[in-house]
């Protein structure tokens, strides 16, 4: 018996450790859902719900991280951009660079434990925060830039300057059987997508639900939560 039992830790250990490598980030104990808001709803209106939420999240003894992201990991749910980044010169026949993008709040990185390679995460920014922050990945250092600093650059998207704050790893955005791709991270405020993926670390997610429908409820109690699942 206790030969099963130490095989099937290792087995477990040893699955745990091949997700790791293939995702690039932690998916274990992380939970996603949605609290309805529609476009056409007053920006600021939302922006304040989604961070009484987040901050009211947070603050929950069982929960180390709460962010927001416009889409999350899955095959086939990246957009792919052409941007230009000061000092380069891309393969594109006009100089840029084709790149798969998210928005995310520095809270969403932490709860899906993305690891930072250079530079810092996105800052937690404030609704009225005219910054424009991204990130990069490893992938787009090694394709386009290998062996150079890239923080500090200055990245042109949506045509707008942005500054690369940061360099993330690797990880599959369009899944583990997906070749990863160069991508963009986009440091983003509350109230700029009305109905993202909110993304939280927990180390109950039963209590998790139970909490999230009580501040739901206190904030705005004709909000539906749906979509609530773990990451993995």
């Amino acid at each position: 018996s206790v030969m099963l039992v130490g095989s099937a830790t290792l087995l477990l250990r040893s699955y745990y450790n091949l997700t790791m490598v293939e995702r690039g980030f932690d998916p274990d104990g992380v939970m996603t859902f949605h609290v309805a808001a529609g476009w056409s709803e007053d920006r600021y209106r939302v922006a304040l719900l989604q961070t009484q939420l987040l901050s009211e999240l947070s603050e929950l003894p069982h929960v180390q991280a709460a962010g927001m992201t416009n889409f999350l990991p899955a095959p086939g749910g990246s957009l792919r951009y052409s941007v230009r980044v000061s000092g380069l010169t891309g393969p594109n026949a006009d100089g840029s660079i084709t790149v798969g993008m998210r928005s995310v709040t520095e809270g969403y990185l932490r709860a899906i434990r993305a690891p930072l390679v250079a530079g810092s995460y996105c800052p937690a920014l404030r609704m009225e925060d005219k910054s424009r922050l991204v990130m990069i990945n490893r992938r787009f250092v090694d394709v386009h830039a290998p062996n150079q600093d890239l923080v500090g650059r200055t990245i042109t998207l949506a045509q707008e300057s942005h500054t690369i704050v940061g360099v993330l790893g690797t990880m599959a955005e369009d899944g583990p059987a997906v070749s990863p791709v160069p991508f963009t991270y986009t440091c983003v405020q509350a109230g700029w997508w009305p109905d993202p993926e909110y993304v939280v670390r927990t180390a109950d997610a039963r209590a998790l639900a139970a909490d999230l429908r009580q501040i739901v409820n206190r904030i705005d109690a004709k909000r539906a939560i749906f979509g609530l699942r773990p990451l993995g």
